[in-house]
């Protein structure tokens, strides 16, 4: 059964909410964003359900994939602190036909939402993409054709390194 919203979130709500408690800066022990892993996927859903609805689709929740890995540095540095980041991808049931006019959609609604498309491309059906970055929560946003029989779209969404509520930063 595909669950249907009742009230559609806005992605500039979605990301104001990302980025309570968190400290803006570049070094490398700058503040994480604090949240917990149900908060980080549910932000990460109502997202994808977005994106869905902005093509006129539904997420399907049976091909949901979502990894909650440990944070680790650029230089493979760990901590022992909980910090996790979120990886999240689902299929949308979409039309190939209607691949490239859903693409534009989406980037058309990521780029207002503050997004950067760091990649785009349209064309043949096997060979379409987006990837974006930003917006107010720094997501990485990425859209893709699904495996055989290119009916769907796959819709994935990375987090940046969240601490869980509660824990000290080490």
């Amino acid at each position: 059964m595909i669950h249907r919203r009742r009230t559609p979130p806005t992605l500039a709500l979605l990301t104001s909410l990302a980025l309570a408690g968190c400290t803006a800066g570049s070094g490398k022990n700058d503040p994480l964003p604090v949240k917990s892993k149900s908060k980080a996927e549910y932000e990460v859903r109502a997202l994808i359900d977005l994106l869905a609805d902005e093509i006129g689709s539904e997420a399907d929740p049976e091909t949901v994939d979502k990894n909650f890995r440990e944070c680790r540095g650029k230089q493979g540095e760990e901590a022992n602190d909980g910090r996790f980041d979120l990886g999240y991808s689902v299929a949308v049931p979409h039309p190939r036909a209607e691949y490239n006019p859903g693409l534009k959609k989406l980037r058309k609604r990521l780029e207002a939402e503050g997004y950067k498309v760091t990649d785009y491309r349209e064309g043949d059906w096997r060979n379409i993409l987006l990837y974006a970055k930003g917006g107010d929560a720094n997501y990485f946003v990425r859209v893709g054709a699904s495996k055989p029989p290119y009916d769907e779209m796959t819709l994935s969404v990375k987090t940046p390194c969240f601490l869980p509520p509660m824990v000290d930063q080490e």
